[in-house]
This record gives C-alpha cells, sequence and structure tokens, in this order.
C-alpha cells in the first residue's frame, strides 16, 4: 500500500522536477511502548511521513517549474522565460517561498488520504502533538517531518 500510494503522489504531480517535499513509509510493528499506547498497533500497522527539505533552493524550485505541466504547455521560448520569472519572484520572500512549499506537501497528503479512501482502508492521521513520538522511528536528514498518516495493510 506504501508503494501504491507514493506512486499516486508522484504520477498525480503537476511537476516531474524537484519537489519540495519527500515521503517514507513506516511500520509500526515493534514499536516503542509510547507509540503502541497512543496508537493501537492492532488498529494500524503501517504509515506514511511527509516531510519538508529544509535546504530546498530557488535553483531546485526553478526545476520545479520547468518541468511543471504549466510551463512545459507554453510553446513561445521568451514567455516560457517570463513565467519562470514570474513564479520565482513570487516565492523569493522566504515566507512565500516556505509557504508554497507546505502546500505542495499538503496536496501530496490529499492524493495519500484519497488513495486510503478509496482502496476502504481504515486511517488516522496523527494529530501535531503526537508527531515527536515519531521522530525517532522516520528521520530523514536535512528535512522537517511534517505529517503522518496511520494505516492498516
Amino acid at each position: 500500500m506504501i508503494l501504491s500510494i507514493q506512486e499516486a503522489i508522484w504520477r498525480l504531480a503537476i511537476s516531474t522536477g524537484s519537489t519540495p517535499f519527500t515521503v517514507q513509509g513506516i511500520s509500526l510493528i515493534n514499536t516503542s511502548q509510547k507509540i503502541v499506547s497512543k496508537f493501537s498497533a492492532e488498529d494500524y500497522t503501517h504509515g506514511i511521513a511527509f516531510y519538508i527539505w529544509d535546504d530546498y533552493t530557488l535553483e531546485e524550485y526553478k526545476d520545479y517549474v520547468e518541468n511543471s505541466q504549466e510551463y512545459l504547455l507554453i510553446a513561445d521560448l521568451s514567455d516560457r522565460e517570463q513565467f519562470l520569472q514570474q513564479q520565482v519572484e513570487k516565492h523569493k520572500e522566504p515566507k512565500n517561498f516556505r509557504q508554497w512549499q507546505y502546500n505542495q506537501l499538503y496536496v501530496a497528503l490529499g492524493i495519500a488520504l484519497n488513495e486510503l479512501k478509496t482502496k476502504g482502508l481504515k486511517y488516522q492521521e496523527v494529530e501535531p502533538h503526537y508527531i515527536d513520538l515519531f521522530k525517532p522511528l522516520v528521520k530523514i536528514s536535512r528535512s522537517t517531518l511534517v505529517d503522518i498518516i496511520l494505516f492498516r495493510q
């Protein structure tokens, strides 16, 4: 199921370029007692974790834009360059850039939730105050763990 969710996220993405997030599958089998007590292992056996890259750059963002469906549909090369510059200008401010990154992650989260619902699986999004319980279990360097969806596989 984890692979199916990951495939759906990448298949439905609007760009094949560098994304500001990543996802990682997790197993709740043999996890710490703290996690088991909050989330019954009988109800949830697996999960998918969503991370924002801490070092995602404007150059990577340009790659994202240049490989987006919208950019590639622009026939005129000068119009493409103008579109790229407009997009970069919109996200030059760190606050706007970070918000865009989170927006992309939440689109992926929605795709994952839809995939689970379509398959008829029981799932639960981990509440923000429980995310820290999972940090020892799921680590990706240079990233921030933002969200986790638990499900029974």
